[in-house]
């Protein structure tokens, strides 16, 4: 089998970097017009969700996509709306599933009533989270891609040449990539893993906030209180 073509593998940081990832894109894939960006975040809320749409519609030659029957859409923006700090409550969503002082019958039922609110808080974070992770991966799957597609060209030109005999799976595409494009590949793997992780992360959380609910509703009950 003739060698691979290997890249050296650069320290983290190399002024390189952004050059020769942006050369895969320009050398291996045709050339596709870049998507609009979107508007920034509303002053003074840096975590807000983007807006979906950076452009009129038809601007870019393809038509809006229509909006949800009216009721729903009303929902829509609700659970999407700009001014939503995404780690203002992943932090006070984190921080609310501990019960305090909840000793009296009073009290048990006004932790019972932020429970029911944290859980619903949770569930929505899970779900805005849900969608851009969604949106960042297709964002990043023209890099991904790219990668992928030079791997495979280069397995597939060691079978026309004869150097390889065996069919190309998956595992052969992924090791190959990673010695092509060692520092590309372990960038855009890593940061759509954590995407994902963070997800499962997130879902974690919005069921634990379900599952306190429960706890909480338990301990009033008359049962509990007599025990």
């Amino acid at each position: 089998m003739s060698d691979i073509p290997r890249r050296r593998r650069r320290a983290a940081g190399s002024p390189s970097d952004t050059a020769d990832a942006q050369a895969i894109l320009d050398t291996e894939t045709p050339e596709a017009p870049e998507p609009a960006s979107a508007p920034p975040a509303p002053a003074g809320n840096p975590n807000a969700p983007r807006e979906l749409f950076a452009t009129a519609p038809g601007q870019s030659g393809f038509p809006r996509p229509p909006d949800l029957q009216r009721g729903f859409q009303v929902i829509v923006s609700d659970l999407f709306k700009s001014g939503y700090d995404v780690a203002k409550e992943w932090a006070e969503v984190r921080d609310g599933l501990e019960i305090k002082d909840a000793l009296t019958p009073e009290r048990l039922k006004r932790a019972a009533n932020g429970q029911e609110r944290l859980a619903e808080r949770a569930h929505q974070l899970y779900i805005v989270a849900k969608v851009e992770v969604s949106a960042y991966m297709r964002e990043t799957e023209s890099t991904y891609g790219a990668i992928r597609d030079a791997a495979t060209q280069e397995l597939e030109k060691q079978k026309a040449n004869k150097s390889r005999t065996k069919m190309i799976t998956e595992a052969d595409v992924l090791t190959t990539a990673a010695q092509l494009y060692p520092d590309e590949w372990s960038d855009i793997c890593t940061r759509r893993e954590r995407a994902e992780a963070m997800l499962a992360q997130l879902q974690n959380l919005a069921g634990l906030a379900r599952s306190r609910c429960y706890t909480v509703s338990n301990m009033m009950s008359p049962n509990s209180r007599s025990a």
